[in-house]
């Protein structure tokens, strides 16, 4: 199964047939089209559908060069599509430098050794596949640092959290000694109030732990621990909502 498709543009039927056999051969696929005309036509009916684009040059009416404007104008779903020229006219070092100008990957004068054409049509395809991978390595980077800056600022507001919590904790153990004791809700609320703050401050340091991989105090979160810690929180919910009730009996 072919994994390369070509889309050739030739006003000539005899060029389109033997450079299209000639690719066929090598395994790729290939559409042809004998005009810009037809050529946009084929694009536009196949979006995202081609690896790569060579084209001739002089063709009536329109130019190998008014494809390549039209593939690479402002806002083209087609911009990022590699477009190898062609051409067998003079003057060629003023079609070369014009051709790159406007975002040809290469540049090729006939008559050229068909087997080279091949090779230079493979190599602007994989190498426009390179390129394109490192882009998506460099934006999956950039997403990367923006989840680690969205980590060191959740950090930080949890551990300010924590303190408060804590805070709060402990001035009302120390405003009411004797809740500390006992099977009330309140001495339940006060304890696990005490756990949420020592379970925030876990969450934080282990939320800063997965920006540093060579942290020291780096360990797996026990989950087992934090689904017993929200329970021993849902108990007290549910205490107090049951003394609510009961009080309405």
């Amino acid at each position: 199964k072919a994994t390369r498709r070509i889309l050739v543009v030739d006003d000539n039927p005899a060029v389109l047939k033997l450079i299209g056999t000639l690719f066929e051969e090598e395994g790729l696929q290939v559409v042809l089209a004998g005009s810009v005309a037809e050529a946009r036509s084929k694009l536009e009916a196949e979006s995202g559908a081609f690896d790569l684009v060579l084209s001739d040059i002089q063709m009536p009416k329109e130019t190998g060069f008014d494809l390549l404007a039209w593939i690479k104008r402002p806002g083209s779903p087609f911009a990022d599509l590699p477009v190898l020229l062609t051409t067998a006219e003079m003057p060629e070092p003023e079609h070369r430098m014009r051709g790159f100008a406007m975002g040809a990957v290469d540049y090729v004068v006939r008559p050229i050794e068909l087997s080279e054409l091949v090779v230079r049509s493979i190599n602007a395809i994989n190498n426009f596949r390179r390129v394109k991978s490192l882009e998506h390595m460099l934006q999956d980077s950039e997403n990367l640092a923006m989840v680690g800056r969205m980590l060191v600022a959740s950090s930080h507001e949890i551990k300010n959290l924590a303190s408060i919590v804590k805070v709060c904790s402990d001035q009302i153990a120390k405003a009411f000694p004797s809740l500390k004791q006992g099977d009330s809700i309140q001495a339940a609320a006060l304890k696990a109030l005490g756990e949420s703050s020592a379970l925030l401050t876990d969450v934080a340091r282990n939320s800063s732990n997965l920006l540093d991989t060579n942290a020291a105090d780096l360990k797996p979160i026990d989950l087992d621990q934090v689904a017993d810690a929200v329970g021993e929180l849902m108990k007290v919910r549910i205490r107090a909502c049951n003394e609510i009730g009961r009080a309405h009996v």
